[in-house]
Parts: structure tokens; C-alpha cells; sequence
């Protein structure tokens, strides 16, 4: 469709200066971020609250969005673990909004990993995975950026690539059917995708060295569709969940359901986003649980938003944020 509807000009910059422009380079993210990450922490987010800027910009609803951004951005290429017995070599996809807003996540991965035996290292020369060029029909843009990672992996082309956002995921493991028609790409993009693996998916694949520390509490989870539906992983993250000390799951009604992100439709669609993202909520409310896990970025800041408006303040956690802190890593609310 987007390949034969014309948009007005105005659509056209839009998505551009929207998404073109700071999902194309992760170097732009990272300086947009930094400027974010500042604006959290000399308090100026709530000021502009207070005063009502942001409801007359109407940026209230993305701003409310935004989760504390407690760490500096992961760069590609500047940090790796290596473990003292190591039984497993990985190279992480580093991503995005994972690399920048969620950089704690990327980080606890790669702690968790080592626990595991697990070297981890991050390519240098990675770009955004083009999950949301892809969802916005800009699949020039993803063919583009899916030869740059493709290119930026290649130095070491047997590894298993880790992946902690269930949407980059699913989009890379989608690489071969993306560049399919390239003669030059298309049995390296297969061969990419092949080496793709969600972080829950390798993690309940290893023996799980036992953790140690009790995460007291109890959980719920809510799958991501792009993890259960996209790549069929639904088992696999409840197995992990169930190997830390002192956690109780609880089983939310309609876990599967979509939470209303859906990539980018809490923006595009907000009400039918809304509509869900409230459904959800209340559904994670009634298990009365400590806090909510997910596994993908896009629904971490739905869920957090939706329960917000619902009058709840339950924490929402990525699965390797909980398996970091049974292996004695931070505790990180969110």
C-alpha cells in the first residue's frame, strides 16, 4: 500500500524528521537520548507537567511514554563480558531505543550471559534493526539497514546473534525474506537470520546455571506479540522465570493479547492503542502481582503508560532485569 499511495507533503516530512531521520543512524538516537536522559534528571520533565507546556503541545501522552533513562547509552563496540570459564561466544544486537533508552537492559544481558559462561561481544558498525521502517511500508530504508547489520556481523559469521527486543527479533529473523531478491545479500541475509535468537530463547535452550539470590515477590507476565505470535516463543520465558529463587508467577488473563503497542500505532492509532493498552492494564491489575515482565520495548513503555492511567504504579521489568538480580545484579524499578 505505501508503495502506491501518495501522502502529502506534510506526511512525508513528517515521517521523515519522525522516523527516517533519528531510527536510521543510532548515533542520532543516542545524541536525542542524552538530551532526554537530561531533561529527566534536572527535573525539567515535571516543571513542564506542572505548567501545562506539554498538554498545549500535545506531547503529554508521548512524553508520559518515556521511562526513566538511568543509564548512558550502550555504544557498539565499547563494551563486551567476558567471563573467567567461557563455554559460548555471542555477539548481542545492540538496537535502537535497546541501546539508548533501555541501555540497563542490554547491560543486564550481558551480566546474566556471563553468569552463564557466556562471552559477549557488540559489533561496532550496527544500525537500528528497520522493524519501523518496515511497519511504515519505508522498505528501502529497511533493505538498507538490514545490509549494514548484515555487513557489521559478518566478521565472525557463526556466533548466535542475542537479541533482547522481541520486534528487532522478529525483524531480523525476517532478513532473508527482506532481501530475498538481492543477489548479492540474499543467502547472507538467510544466514543471518538463522544465527538470530531472542535472549529467553537461547538462555532456556543452555543448562541455566542455578541463581542464587531470592527475588521475593511475585510476577505476571505479558508476552509480546512480536516474541509469541512473530517467533512462536511463549514457554521459554516462563521457564526462566521459574528457575529464581523466592518468584511466583502469576498467569495475567489474556496474556497473548496484543498490549496496544504494536509498533508504532499507540502513536498512529492512539485511541485503538489506548482502548487496548486499558484492557491489558486491567487484566495485570487483577493478578495483583509486584510487577509486570515483557520483553520488548515498545510494550514495556504501553504497559507503563496504560497502567498509569489506570491509577497503578506496579514496576515494569524486562526478564533479564529479574535474572540479573537472582544473580545478584540491581534491582531496577521501572
Amino acid at each position: 500500500l505505501e508503495q502506491h499511495r501518495p501522502r502529502p507533503l506534510w506526511q512525508r516530512v513528517g515521517r521523515k524528521v519522525g522516523l527516517d531521520l533519528p531510527f536510521s543512524r543510532v548515533s542520532r538516537m543516542r545524541t536525542m537520548v542524552n538530551g532526554l536522559r537530561l531533561y529527566q534528571r534536572v527535573g525539567l520533565s515535571a516543571a513542564l507537567r506542572r505548567m501545562g507546556v506539554l498538554r498545549v503541545l500535545r506531547l503529554e501522552s508521548l512524553e508520559a511514554m518515556l521511562p526513566p533513562i538511568s543509564q548512558p547509552p550502550l555504544v557498539s563496540g565499547r563494551e563486551s563480558w567476558e567471563p573467567e570459564v567461557v563455554q559460548d561466544r555471542v555477539d548481542l544486537f545492540n538496537g535502537c531505543i535497546m541501546s539508548t533508552v533501555f541501555s540497563n537492559v542490554n547491560r543486564a544481558a550481558g551480566r546474566v550471559l556471563a553468569h552463564n559462561h557466556v562471552a559477549t561481544a557488540v559489533p561496532a558498525a550496527q544500525q537500528c534493526c528497520g522493524a519501523l521502517h518496515v511497519h511504515s511500508g519505508m522498505m528501502d530504508e529497511a533493505r538498507k539497514l538490514a545490509r549494514i547489520n548484515i555487513d557489521a556481523f559478518a566478521t565472525d559469521g557463526e556466533s548466535p546473534i542475542i537479541v533482547t527486543a522481541a520486534g528487532c527479533g522478529a525483524a531480523l529473523k525476517e532478513y532473508g525474506f527482506l532481501l530475498k531478491d538481492d543477489l548479492a545479500y540474499a543467502a547472507r541475509a538467510q544466514q543471518f537470520s538463522n544465527r538470530v535468537q531472542d535472549v529467553s530463547e537461547y538462555l532456556a535452550a543452555c543448562e541455566l546455571v542455578p541463581p542464587t539470590h531470592t527475588v521475593s515477590g511475585t510476577v505476571t507476565y505479558q508476552e509480546p506479540c512480536h516474541l509469541a505470535h512473530a517467533q512462536r516463543i511463549t514457554t521459554q520465558p516462563r521457564k526462566l522465570l521459574a528457575q529464581v529463587p523466592g518468584l511466583e508467577l502469576m498467569e495475567m488473563k489474556e496474556s497473548s493479547l496484543c498490549c496496544g503497542s504494536a509498533g508504532i500505532y499507540n502513536i498512529i492509532r492512539k485511541q485503538m492503542a489506548d482502548d487496548l493498552g486499558d484492557r491489558k492494564a486491567g487484566h495485570v491489575i487483577d493478578t495483583c502481582a509486584d510487577c509486570v515482565v515483557t520483553a520488548n520495548p515498545g510494550c514495556h513503555m504501553q504497559l507503563r503508560t496504560s497502567l498509569r492511567r489506570n491509577g497503578s504504579e506496579m514496576p515494569v521489568r524486562h526478564i533479564v532485569e529479574i535474572l540479573d538480580e537472582a544473580y545478584g545484579g540491581p534491582k531496577v524499578g521501572a
